[in-house]
């Protein structure tokens, strides 16, 4: 398995809609969760799965949610730079610094 970490603009965008799927309905937030989890898992398996986006960035879909993971795999694991709605700009994330963790 693969290790995958999140930049904390990830980490803080995964809080906030879990909390915003909560206030929509009760128990929404943590089924957001866990199908993130679900993707995570399948990323550490599968590091390479993810629909390339260049310049090393993937992008893989979460089933049950409008979202993705933003990704970049490298020598040390995966490194996830968004969890980004399917219809935000598509490139927000490019701007985030790489080492932010």
């Amino acid at each position: 398995m693969t290790p995958v970490r999140f930049l904390r603009d990830a980490q803080r965008e995964l809080v906030e809609t879990a909390r915003y799927y909560e206030r929509c309905s009760s128990g929404l937030g943590g089924s957001f969760l866990d199908e993130i989890a679900r993707v995570v898992e399948f990323l550490s398996n599968h590091p390479e799965a993810g629909r390339p986006l260049g310049s090393g960035y993937r992008r893989l879909l979460a089933q049950r949610f409008p979202y993705a993971l933003i990704y970049r795999v490298t020598d040390k694991g995966v490194i996830c730079v968004a969890v980004a709605h399917a219809r935000r700009d598509p490139g927000y994330w490019r701007r985030r610094n790489r080492r932010s963790t």
